[in-house]
């Protein structure tokens, strides 16, 4: 794990980005660490310096959705249901037609 945070840290990221952190992941990066760059089959927890800092305190579309179950054929009726139904979402809460 890298390094703590300090709570000036954490709260200039919620700053520039108009959003609070949840208080276990506030806690967790300022008692556990900010990021590890080998855990368990290659993944790695992102620093919080890595992230892009934008304002996240509007509502935002997905650029693209990911559903790691979909990696495996046997889930291609799910994907298509979670597809059609992020689809009628987006189009009822936002006003967006579906593509």
């Amino acid at each position: 794990m890298e390094a703590c945070l300090t709570e000036e840290t954490i709260a200039a990221f919620e700053k520039a980005c108009g959003i609070h952190l949840p208080q276990a992941y506030h806690m967790f990066l300022m008692q556990v660490g900010d990021g590890c760059e080998s855990m368990v089959d290659g993944f790695q927890l992102n620093r919080l310096e890595d992230l892009e800092q934008k304002d996240l305190s509007r509502p935002f579309m997905l650029e693209k959705e990911w559903i790691w179950e979909c990696e495996d054929d046997r889930y291609g009726e799910r994907y298509d249901t979670v597809e059609q139904a992020i689809q009628e979402n987006a189009a009822e809460r936002f006003g967006i037609l579906p593509m």
